[in-house]
């Protein structure tokens, strides 16, 4: 072997080990993985949760159309999660809240707590203004490692400024959601983020959220407060890795802008006035009545009662059981599956401007 074949080997040789010297490199930086047999043998902890069965820890997007009670119902979450209240009839883990409460100023917020009766706890850091883009996150990350936090509350993702520079609107929601559940999994607590629905009616609630389904499919969770306007009743769609599809019936008490969960169907809630009365002529009656008894009940006319009856059984309001008799949906629960079945107990379950009472 000449001089300049013996030079290519040795080059070749160095490529090559360079090479696999750069391959184990490159593997080290990757992150942990795991043998089937360790995922299996592995004893993890339990899911952690805010709220139990409700709000666990992740990114969990809450959407809502504006003005219907979604500042009231984060301010009231704070305090519940600060003392370890229930929330909405579910237990809370106590811890301290961070609350980016980016559309209100402090005086607001004194105003809506003190329409609550609540005094705010030691615990519960609030922010009015946040720092933008990178150093936004960075500095999320910082306060978490010097103060840790059992929830952290963005209200709104509007007001949450990135540095993203691309016209790929999808990739932008994924990248905004995605380092925020980054931060959550890291620090082991909730990021609950506060966002709008679209005002277009869509058979599929979660298909009503603004933005793309990026928004949704990054985060862990999704809540939305469905609430129409002038009235106080609303429904609460819940969906998640860890929270099976349920909906939970609320109503907002306009005299401390506060919200309770309610013992009732959360479809109910959305069905108009005329079909509700029914509803409640049946139960009055026993839970089974005849069109010619709900329509004496009501005082209303035989014709028109029997005509909505007939397309309420048709979508599933009532239930016909025979020889004329009208049944309702029975039993009623506050949480409910998509099915309308209640869960049993144990089962994972699946803005106001000023102080008047009017929701935001």
């Amino acid at each position: 072997m000449n001089e300049s074949a013996t030079l290519d080997a040795a080059a070749k040789i160095a490529r090559a080990e360079d090479e696999a010297e750069a391959r184990k490199a490159l593997l080290k930086r990757l992150p942990k993985g795991w043998t089937g047999r360790e995922i299996m043998t592995t004893e993890f902890p339990p899911t952690r949760w805010a709220v139990n069965d409700l709000i666990p820890t992740g990114a969990i997007l809450l959407s809502g159309i504006y003005k219907v009670g979604k500042s009231w119902l984060m301010l009231q979450l704070a305090d519940c999660v600060s003392r370890g209240k229930p929330f909405l009839g579910h237990e809370t883990n106590q811890g301290a809240v961070l609350y980016l409460a980016l559309e209100d100023g402090p005086a607001r917020i004194q105003r809506r707590a003190s329409k609550m009766g609540v005094v705010l706890a030691e615990n519960v850091y609030i922010f009015n203004a946040w720092l933008p883009g990178d150093d936004g996150l960075n500095s999320l990350i910082a306060w978490l490692h010097e103060c840790p936090a059992r929830l952290v509350i963005i209200d709104t993702l509007s007001r949450w400024q990135d540095d993203f520079r691309s016209s790929d609107v999808w990739a932008r929601d994924t990248k905004r959601i995605a380092d925020l559940k980054a931060i959550a999994d890291l620090h082991d607590c909730t990021v609950l983020i506060v966002h709008h629905r679209s005002k277009a009616t869509r058979e599929d609630i979660y298909q009503s959220v603004a933005g793309t389904n990026a928004l949704q499919g990054a985060a862990d969770g999704s809540l939305i407060l469905d609430k129409k306007r002038g009235e106080n009743t609303a429904k609460l769609s819940m969906l998640g890795r860890d929270i099976p599809e349920g909906e939970q019936a609320l109503e907002f008490l306009p005299e401390s802008c506060t919200w309770k969960a309610l013992d009732v169907d959360p479809a109910e809630l959305m069905l108009n006035h005329e079909r509700r009365a029914i509803l409640d002529a049946i139960r009055e009656l026993g839970g089974k009545a005849k069109p010619g008894q709900i329509a004496d009940r009501l005082r209303k006319e035989r014709s028109n009662v029997s005509h909505l009856l007939l397309k309420m059984a048709e979508s599933g309001d009532v239930v016909a059981v025979g020889g004329g008799v009208y049944a309702t949906l029975e039993p009623i629960h506050s949480v409910h599956n998509v099915h309308g079945t209640p869960l049993l107990d144990g089962e994972a379950v699946n803005d106001v401007n000023d102080v008047n009472g009017t929701a935001t």
